[in-house]
């Protein structure tokens, strides 16, 4: 890869997405919000990579070729791995802790009429869903804080179901 490509990536992950996505393992996000990060994700990497708008259509450009030439994930995948790192290390709290009595809670009352949909706990299992682990299974996988990590930072398992997803 190009030295400057790298140097562009490494800050933008360090200073742009950190500021981005501060918070983010308490989003809900819905589609409409997860589209406008997307086309923000795309922006940013036609401008690391000097390519215009009317570039990209002339000569028929994907966001995915750029992203590949620096060597950046889709911005799913940053949002989903940050998602999951707080259950990991709820995961390992003490049963006594406030945060592990409140993420294993469970409210046995039907949803009032004008809640939202879409919960924590639902995005939580789509970013697992992204990762392929199994809901039932993950407490085990997060209980070993080493291994979560580097479930979380290769990103190994999710790049293969984006894949499949692709060619589908």
């Amino acid at each position: 890869m190009y030295r400057p490509l790298i140097i562009k990536r490494r800050a933008y992950e360090a200073l742009i997405l950190s500021i981005l996505l501060f918070g983010c393992e308490a989003w809900c996000l819905t589609e409409v919000l997860m589209q406008r990060l997307r086309v923000f994700h795309a922006q940013c990497a036609r401008a690391m990579c000097r390519v215009t708008r009317k570039h990209t259509r002339e000569h028929h450009v994907p966001s995915e070729q750029l992203r590949e030439r620096l060597g950046l994930d889709s911005i799913e995948l940053y949002i989903h791995a940050r998602q999951l790192r707080w259950p990991g290390h709820v995961r390992r709290m003490g049963p006594e802790r406030l945060p592990r009595l409140m993420l294993s809670a469970w409210v046995a009352h039907k949803r009032p009429a004008g809640a939202p949909q879409l919960t924590y706990g639902r995005t939580v299992a789509k970013a697992m869903d992204t990762f392929d682990l199994d809901p039932a299974r993950w407490p085990e996988l997060a209980a070993d804080r080493g291994a979560w990590r580097t479930m979380l930072r290769s990103g190994e398992a999710a790049r293969a179901t984006r894949a499949r997803q692709e060619h589908r």
